[in-house]
């Protein structure tokens, strides 16, 4: 599965058209900075939802991304017409270091309007600022550009160092309305929105929901975060065309990204069936690939499990082949990959004949209690086992930096395959 399959117009990622990023894979060197927060692991669960009262909303969409604070003035620039000089003051000039945006869409239990798509979302963005002084000095800036200049509303009590509230229509106002809060905690700044296309949010939810995400930001700060977005394979940002759109599938065995909506061959890779097996927590990470001079250049994803101990580990990923042999992947070939992690394999297959792109990749590498799962378009078989190695060492090493996109993968045409019998890993 890869979280950002169903994206926000407003989270597209500018085109990058310089290449610097290219060339072998293979040196993988452990992350530069460990030390910094998990902010993609600071987000609420369903249970959180559940909680706040919404725990028969079906969940329709989840969306995550990070930011650094050049791209998040350009999309408040570009997408909500804040003026540049005000969106520079406010992400850059406060020494911003990144932000992380979460959606949720929630389906209502009884769709008022069934004729049109209509939905609540619940909107989190954690800030990074790189001490609690200039999280302090940038609070306020902050706080009343995301709470559009609205006059502020009157909580039942406090969250975090400081807390700014607003609405941004009238109670009597059913149509395309939000409750939202931005509080500091330390040198991190939350935002939290509940927004309703056709209901006006409860302000008692939004305060349930604030207290879980700060909890959640405290758990994360002080005993670290379950720290599997470090270990999915990335490439550099100048080859990614849109993206990296990223999130936790599954925390504390918790699913977050369910399995509705998605194509039947990505079932056994979904956090669901990992939950399954045992699995505690999962990442996963999408983006799409930019070619020279610009445009689509293959799709790359990056899904990483953590489980119990490396037999049920083990277990999982043994059984993944037979069960993608049981979905409408065509001319499934699996091979094993010896000498990368403990255990691998690749695989290669054609999805439905009415696809414009029909040749796709998934790849497994187990290390230790560790499973990643590397998929999208088709590369060349040398680049694949590079990609794959370098996932194993990242996994191996606590985590890594970028990876070079190695020859192979960037404008790869692969022969058109005849139908063949599948090997098992």
């Amino acid at each position: 599965m890869t979280l950002g399959k169903m994206i926000l117009l407003v989270w597209l990622a500018l085109v990058v058209i310089a290449h610097p990023g290219r060339g072998p894979a293979s040196a993988v060197t452990a992350r530069s900075d460990n030390r910094v927060p998990e902010l993609p692991a600071m987000i609420l669960t369903p249970t959180d939802l559940g909680i706040a009262g919404m725990a028969r909303y079906p969940i329709d969409q989840v969306d995550g991304m990070t930011q650094t604070a050049q791209a998040t003035a350009d999309e408040f620039v570009d997408f909500q017409g804040v003026p540049r000089d005000r969106a520079q003051a406010v992400f850059v000039d406060s020494g911003l270091r990144r932000r992380y945006q979460h959606v949720y869409t929630l389906k209502y239990p009884n769709d008022p309007v069934p004729a049109v798509y209509t939905a609540r979302r619940i909107v989190t963005s954690i800030f990074e600022f790189p001490d609690e002084a200039s999280a302090t000095a940038a609070f306020d800036p902050l706080a009343l550009l995301l709470g559009r200049d609205a006059a502020e509303l009157t909580p039942s009590a406090p969250v975090g160092d400081e807390s700014r509230w607003v609405s941004d229509a009238a109670p009597e106002l059913d149509v395309n309305a939000e409750i939202g809060v931005t509080f500091r905690t330390g040198r991190l700044i939350a935002y939290l929105a509940m927004r309703d296309d056709v209901a006006h949010p409860e302000q008692t939810a939004v305060e349930t929901l604030a207290a879980s995400l700060l909890d959640r930001i405290q758990t994360v700060t002080n005993a670290s975060g379950p720290g599997l977005s470090g270990y999915v394979l990335r490439f550099p940002a100048e080859v990614v065309m849109t993206g990296p759109f990223e999130g936790y599938n599954l925390v504390e065995g918790n699913v977050v990204v369910r399995d509705a909506g998605y194509k039947d061959v990505y079932l056994p890779l979904l956090a669901t069936a990992a939950a399954g097996a045992g699995a505690l927590d999962g990442y996963d990470l999408a983006n799409a690939l930019v070619l020279p001079g610009g445009g689509w250049a293959g799709d790359h994803g990056s899904t990483v499990y953590r489980f119990p101990d490396a037999g049920s580990a083990a277990a999982w990923l043994h059984a993944l082949p037979a069960r993608l042999a049981a979905t409408s992947a065509r001319d499934l070939r699996v091979t094993a990959a010896p000498g990368v992690g403990d255990e691998a394999f690749f695989s290669t297959y054609l999805s439905a004949p009415t696809d414009i792109i029909q040749d796709h990749r998934i790849d497994a590498v187990r290390v230790g209690s560790l499973v990643a799962i590397l998929t999208g378009t088709q590369v060349a078989p040398e680049a694949a086992r590079q990609l794959l190695t370098a996932q194993a060492a990242c996994l191996a090493n606590g985590g890594c930096d970028p990876v070079p996109v190695p020859e192979g993968v960037i404008g790869y045409a692969p022969e058109t395959p005849t139908p063949a019998a599948s090997a098992t890993a």
